[in-house]
């Protein structure tokens, strides 16, 4: 039996879209471990931050809040450029894939980027602090 509502793309357009937005819901899954475990690590510093050196939990309280941010302006990007490729733009030339293709150099895509790269920097940062002060 056919769908009457199927969209008019051929199977490879389809299934490219389906495998879309189901990593951009697992992402989602991802970022709310993301979220959960920043909180939990912003508690359990400020529980010991009258125990040890409060310098350095600013500065551990400060990367944090930094990546978490960066993470969150990504994610708020992806969200943002997955929605208008499958509900405000739907109706591209090409469907969302081709959206995607077409427009991923605009300012919100690009703006995500930016952020995702700028929180691995910091991350990459405090990796090389670490192994740094390891012998």
């Amino acid at each position: 039996m056919s769908n009457p509502w199927a969209p008019d793309e051929n199977h490879a357009t389809i299934l490219s879209e389906r495998f879309w937005l189901q990593g951009a819901l697992l992402s989602n899954v991802f970022y709310g471990m993301q979220f959960t475990l920043f909180f939990i690590c912003l508690d359990m510093l400020f529980r010991s931050f009258s125990r040890s050196s409060s310098k350095q939990h600013l500065v551990t309280i400060a990367f944090l809040v930094l990546v978490f941010v960066m993470s969150t302006l990504f994610m708020f990007s992806s969200v943002a450029s997955t929605e208008r490729a499958f509900i405000d733009d739907r109706n591209y030339p090409g469907g969302p894939d081709a959206y995607e293709e077409q427009m991923s150099e605009i300012s919100l895509s690009e703006s995500g980027n930016a952020a995702l790269m700028i929180g691995q920097w910091v991350m990459d940062l405090l990796l090389v602090r670490v192994v740094a002060i390891c012998p």
